[in-house]
């Protein structure tokens, strides 16, 4: 199998969270190639908006190299307060932040610029056009993740278009990583 590089909807952002257990602090973000493709994802950005539709701040560049093979995960942690085990796998990068809101957006940008996908979360947005937000995260110690949870060709990742249809609340978190089962599902 060659290289490509995604395109929107060719990753997608599976799980995250805005505070833990340990700490407001034990956020991390879950990446997912659902396709059948390996996936070149070096220079795509985890970007960051606060819910008064301020300017994206970056929160993550994926170093150069990265290779997702299908249905294999990324899994980007801030290192402030995310503990592995404790929050879950050791990560696969650093976010740097000073922290998620909990209410705010999250979206993917390839290295071109191109949106790949997008998450709002909690309340009082006015400038996100991917449905209506899923609500923010409701337990520290659960997460907020794309259903249905495992992903399978029969049982592939959902992206309507509208968070509050894609995410349900889960009452714990299981952050998947690059040393996790890889769950293809897609095209």
């Amino acid at each position: 199998m060659g290289l490509e590089r995604p395109i929107a909807g060719q990753l997608l952002i599976t799980a995250f969270a805005t505070r833990g257990p340990l700490s407001a602090y034990d956020e991390f973000v879950e990446i997912y190639n659902p396709t059948r493709k390996n996936l070149t994802v070096d220079g795509v950005a985890v970007e960051y908006q606060t819910a008064s539709c301020g300017g994206w701040q970056s929160r993550l560049l994926i170093p150069p190299g990265t290779v997702l093979a299908p249905g294999q995960f990324f899994l980007a942690a801030n290192l402030r307060g995310y503990v592995a085990p404790a929050s879950g796998l050791i990560p696969d990068g650093e976010l740097s932040t000073s922290g998620f809101a909990d209410s705010a957006q999250l979206r993917l940008k390839n290295s071109t610029g191109i949106a790949l996908d997008a998450v709002a979360f909690g309340s009082g947005h006015t400038c996100f056009a991917e449905g209506q937000p899923v609500a923010a995260q409701q337990n520290v110690g659960g997460s907020i993740a794309r259903g249905p949870v495992s992903y399978s060709p029969g049982s592939p990742a959902i992206d309507t278009g509208n968070n509050f249809a894609d995410f349900l609340q889960m009452g714990t978190r299981s952050p998947r990583s690059r040393s996790s089962v890889s769950e293809p599902s897609g095209d």
